[in-house]
């Protein structure tokens, strides 16, 4: 590799003694320079845990871990690279290692001493190491459900309003601001306790200055109009000439703004005094809708006999389009309040002041109750024990405490800090001094910044790149290199997001500049950049046919190569995905599809709900509506209506089908189908036993087996289905408690925020590299061989009006300040000031679109397509929708249009095909055939095809085979050899000669029938042989001995840092032999034809690492014994090792 064009900036960015804040752009490799600067601190300190490294996400956190374990191994293990950057982490790895031999660290033994973690878990750190200096308390585990408790905080507080207190009487004011709408306020309140974090500092300011906004919109008044004046400046007098001789050419009544402008002899004041002056200047130039005029009028002072006039006029106006950011700073001063000092927010602003630290308190107390907390309450709790409660010192005792542990802090993808970040970490440095050795290395790339829905702000990065964080001196470094992408790629990206992005910084409004990428990469191989527009109907068609033929093409040209579909929104992908199964072009989604939605999901959700409430008939009768009993609206009304003439008014469903319809007998009385009674037959008994004996076992295995029994398993469409139905049982059993779900509502929240995600491991061999479907947020920090981004010309729609809009704004020398405004009452429009906010707010959310384009577009390493729908004005393409992400880059794309460099399609009555199945007006319901048995294997699936118009109600029954090794009938045998090899081990091996083998199957048989497995002869014989294999295996005989605390299915139950509810893990088969803990967890599993043992292996181990680590972990947290687990497959015999962390 040549020598790069910014080595001396990664060079001087890894040297321990100096502080620095990295611009590192996408593809720059800024991982790999935290991993550099990380291990050259390693050589210089004392310990390691002086060393913090900050990252936002847990999954970033654990790869920036590994790859550190990784580097270190690597210099442990094998010689120097010749790549030079390679090379020079290799260095660096390996003066760290001689660093902990001298020490006596053991990094390799004692990886947990790297402190790379998130910065919620180092709020949760400090926050519980310094108990007692916060007055929040200690940090309780954070809830996988605070939505419910804010909702519970906000109703508690509305309940107040009858209470002859100050409480009620702003409650009422509120209430009457709001309409009297409950149910509004409630919604309102509760999503602002979701960001507390960020307002309730605020709120407590104003309380105590309520003349703090006026002065803090008066400096942003006079900042703006300052702009405005320096970018006016070469046309300033004429412009004011005309203006004058325009304004004398209008009456009052006319135009009145204009008409005062008549005795103006030079600009207005940069102030609010000025700004309604301002706004009649800036009318001669934007139209109503805020667009360049394009023609001038008497009314605008500019009759007819004053052509010369008007023409130069127009020719003003035509050389403001030419300057940049000149038009969005007229809208915003346009937008700008000019009697804010006498609005009525004040009142409403005061009633809030005081009611939301109240509503906060009673968040508290419900947290408190239930001993939770949510991640807000970590920060502000981590923020409290910072802050110094002596007047004497601006260092508290807990950030010199930090001082002394506390050496060296990173901090990646800096750009994704919020304000109360940014506060936590200015904290933190309080107590350093200049030259004390401590550094601070902040790596970010404000071009990549777009995450303000998670309340990160782009200005605070560009804040700190101009003015430095808190006291400390820091070196602003910019990397240019690109080691991602192929020169084509690059090229195309720096020549239009240059123009796309703003041409000049503002940390106020987020306004970030554009640094170009210089490629690194050189590559022989073909790289490609290419629009397809399309004009006409079935856009949406058009898209999803040509984005599958791209697809297959690049399958065939490059079947190894990865593709990545990146859509703005979900909704972007509904005619797409069809299309690709209809092309054979497997494809995987990623927190695509919410779980919630998935069909499978709501029939369980219904089974759910049913045994955990008896009354709910919805719920039953949705259970019997399920594919896996199959009953008709037919049938259904005949149970409803079995019991008309009882006195019974509201009986249970489950009771009418047990004393109705469970005898045969019974069933002929009522006019069911054929198919009904059928059916019910098979339905019955199981429903029966499923209520008789429900809470005598978790919920989870009530669920799981009535649904087996039921023929769930059966009624699966393919291997996606079953992944989903795990993932539900997972969170019923991480949920229950004493075998019921509390809060349902709270369940169903946990529901509703899980998405349907098919786990690569389960594809079959040949499936290995799907074309992976996710959103542009998603996708971040990611690469692809070829990315493809669809509905680039769609918008999205706004958020909800908050209650309550606040924002940010940072000063020329480095100031925070903010602005704090409340929604207009319902019976009056909104107040100038918020409309303001509101305003500013979608100012930032438009450069923002410029970002998100700009991090899919760089996810692309040899070609990129561009997806987007065009409309026509005339003979001109019309300008994309103002909210679209086509429009940042529109300016540049429709020149090359213009110059045929990409062709739009234009359509031509043509027909839209539809990817949904087919075009048949009546679907067949899905459900098995009348006399469908649940059995392990398939015989009598679902038929999923549709009917005609004449079809029958029983559906032909279809042969299909179990799409996916890990099947549930897999996992019950399995469960059958587990039951025995315990058995063997706890009673000992002496005792289990092989030649008692033959008889375990006929107890073998019995378990699998009760769990709706009838077991085949060859089944029984696999069982039997995987035992004998086990017991003549030295090594399988070896684990069954009799050992040193020896213990079968060992259970741990635990809490995870992340959660509140207790989870269960449960340990085969662990042992102490010479002073060493052993954990052996036995897998069924087995080689497939024509799969090397290497390969499985190596499948296994990356499939169950985690698991065995996770096993590990919990016993370390008891006892020191060194650890060594692996898997055991008896199958095989085969006894795999997985290295413990």
């Amino acid at each position: 590799m040549s020598k790069l064009n910014d080595s001396i900036f990664r060079q001087a960015a890894i040297d321990p003694k100096r502080s620095f804040i990295v611009s590192a752009p996408a593809g720059s490799g800024k991982t790999g320079l935290i991993i550099q600067r990380y291990l050259a601190l390693l050589s210089i300190v004392e310990n390691p845990e002086e060393i913090l490294c900050i990252t936002f996400t847990r999954k970033a956190a654990s790869e920036m871990l590994a790859r550190v374990l990784i580097a270190l191994e690597y210099a442990h293990t094998s010689p120097c690279p010749s790549d030079p950057n390679d090379a020079t982490t290799w260095s660096l790895a390996n003066k760290a290692l001689a660093r902990s031999k001298d020490l006596d660290w053991n990094l390799l033994d004692l990886p947990w001493r790297l402190r790379i973690q998130t910065i919620d878990g180092f709020s949760r750190h400090i926050s519980n190491l310094f108990v007692v200096e916060s007055s929040t308390g200690y940090a309780s585990n954070p809830s996988t459900q605070p939505l419910v408790h804010y909702q519970t905080a906000a109703q508690v507080l509305l309940s107040r309003i009858e209470e002859d207190s100050l409480i009620g009487t702003y409650l009422g004011v509120l209430l009457g601001h709001l309409g009297n709408d409950f149910d509004l306020c409630a919604h309102l309140l509760c999503n602002l306790l979701e960001r507390r974090e960020q307002w309730l500092p605020l709120i407590f300011r104003i309380q105590n200055n309520t003349d703090y906004f006026h002065s803090v919109l008066d400096r942003i008044t006079r900042e703006h109009l300052e702009n405005l004046a320096s970018l006016l400046d070469p046309i300033i007098n004429e412009f004011l000439y005309l203006t004058q001789q325009a304004a004398g050419r209008v009456s009052k009544e006319s135009n009145s703004g204009l008409e005062q402008l008549r005795v103006l002899k030079g600009l207005p004041e940069s102030s609010v005094t000025g700004l309604t002056a301002w706004k009649s200047l800036i009318r001669q130039f934007l139209t109503k809708s805020e667009t360049w005029r394009q023609k001038l009028t008497a009314n605008e002072g500019y009759p007819p006999v004053a052509k010369q006039q008007k023409l130069r006029a127009l020719e003003l106006i035509k050389w403001c389009q030419k300057v940049p950011g000149l038009l969005q700073l007229m809208i915003s001063v346009l937008r700008l309040p000019e009697h804010h000092k006498t609005s009525a927010q004040h009142q409403i602003l005061e009633a809030l002041g005081y009611l939301l630290p109240h509503l906060v308190a009673e968040l508290n107390v419900i947290f408190e109750n239930s001993d939770e907390c949510d991640f807000s309450a970590i920060t502000l709790s981590a923020l409290d024990a910072l802050k110094s409660n002596d007047c004497s010192t601006t260092v508290s005792h807990a950030s010199l405490q930090l001082d002394y542990s506390l050496k060296h802090i990173l901090i990646d993808e800096f750009q994704d800090t919020s304000a109360i970040q940014i506060k936590l970490i200015e904290l933190l440095l309080e107590g350093w001094e200049p030259d004390d050795g401590r550094t601070i290395f902040l790596v970010g790339d404000a071009m990549q910044s777009m995450y303000s829905f998670r309340n990160a702000n782009v200005g605070l990065f560009l804040r700190v790149q101009q003015h430095s964080i808190a006291h400390i001196e820091i070196e602003p470094l910019t990397l240019t290199t690109n080691f991602r992408s192929q020169k084509l790629v690059i090229d195309w990206i720096n020549d239009y997001f240059s123009s796309a992005f703003p041409s000049h910084e503002n940390p106020s409004s987020g306004a970030v500049t554009y640094t170009r990428s210089i490629a690194a990469k050189t590559s022989t191989r073909k790289a490609e950049v290419n629009f397809f527009g399309y004009c006409g109907k079935n856009y949406d068609d058009f898209e999803a046919r040509h984005i599958s033929e791209i697809c297959k093409q690049i399958r065939f040209n490059h079947p190894s190569d990865t593709i990545a579909i990146l859509a703005r929104n979900r909704s972007h992908l509904k005619a797409i995905t069809p299309a690709l199964g209809e092309n054979n072009i497997k494809w995987q989604g990623i927190d695509i599809e919410p779980l919630s939605n998935r069909m499978q999901i709501v029939d369980m959700i219904s089974l759910t709900r049913a045994i955990m409430s008896p009354s709910d008939r919805i719920a039953w009768l949705a259970v019997l509506h399920a594919p896996f009993c199959g009953l008709g609206l037919e049938d259904l009304l005949v149970i409803v209506n079995s019991t008309q003439n009882h006195s019974d008014e509201n009986p249970l469903i489950i009771e009418q089908l047990i004393n109705h319809f469970e005898t045969t007998e019974n069933r002929k009385k009522y006019s069911l189908t054929k198919y009904g009674e059928k059916a019910l037959a098979r339905i019955i008994p199981v429903l029966k036993n499923f209520w008789l004996n429900r809470r005598r076992q978790s919920l989870r295995d009530s669920l799981e087996d009535c649904w087996t029994k039921l023929g769930g398993m059966d009624a699966l469409q393919n291997e996606n289905d079953y992944e989903d139905i795990m993932t539900y049982l997972n969170l019923v059993s991480q949920t229950e408690v004493g075998g019921i779900i509390q809060n349902m509502e709270s369940f169903q929240l946990a529901i509703d925020s899980l998405s349907s995600n098919p786990k690569l491991s389960e594809l079959r061999n040949k499936d290995q590299n799907p074309v992976k479907i996710m959103t542009m947020h998603r996708a971040k920090g990611l690469e692809f061989d070829h990315v493809i981004l669809p509905g680039l010309s769609r918008s999205v729609s706004e958020r909800d009006k908050p209650l309550l809009l606040w924002n940010e704004y940072v000063d020329h020398v480095g100031h925070n300040d903010f602005i704090i405004a409340t929604r207009g009452s319902e019976a009056e429009a909104n107040d100038e000031l918020y409309d303001y906010l509101r305003h500013d707010r979608a100012t930032r959310a438009r450069l923002e679109d410029t970002r998100v384009l700009y991090v899919a577009a760089t996810r692309a390493i040899h070609s990129l397509y561009l997806f987007g729908e065009l409309k026509q004005n005339g003979s001109k393409w019309r300008t994309p929708p103002p909210k679209s992400l086509l429009t940042n880059i529109w300016p540049k794309l429709s020149a090359d249009i213009e110059k045929k460099r990409y062709i739009v399609h234009m359509a031509k009555n043509e027909e839209k095909h539809d990817f949904q199945e087919s075009n048949q007006t009546v679907k067949a319901m899905r459900r098995f055939s009348a006399n469908y048995r649940p059995r392990g294997k398939i015989s009598q699936g679902i038929n999923n095809r549709q009917r005609s118009s004449n079809a029958t109600n029983s559906l032909t029954p279809q042969v299909t085979e179990k799409p996916y090794d890990n099947s549930f009938r897999s996992m019950q045998l399995g469960k059958c050899l587990h039951r025995t090899l315990k058995q063997i081990a706890r009673y000992g091996v002496e005792d289990s000669g092989i030649e008692k083998l033959d008889r375990l199957k006929i107890g073998w048989r019995s378990q699998l029938k009760e769990n709706g497995i009838l077991a085949s002869s060859d089944e029984l014989d696999e069982l039997n042989c995987a035992l004998k294999n086990m017991l003549e295996d030295p090594f399988g005989k070896w684990l069954l001995e009799t050992k040193q605390d020896s213990s079968v299915e060992v259970m741990f139950d635990y809490r995870f840092d992340n959660g509140a509810q207790i989870k269960r893990s449960i340990i085969d088969l662990t042992f102490l032999f010479e002073n060493t803990r052993w954990i052996i967890d036995y897998k069924y599993a087995h080689p497939i034809a024509g799969q090397t043992i290497k390969n499985f292996t190596d499948n296994m181990i990356d499939r169950y690492r985690g698991q065995l680590h996770h096993y590990a972990s919990l016993l370390r947290g008891i006892e020191d014994y060194p650890i060594r687990c692996g898997l055991y497959l008896p199958r095989v015999p085969l006894f795999i090792e997985i290295p413990d962390r």
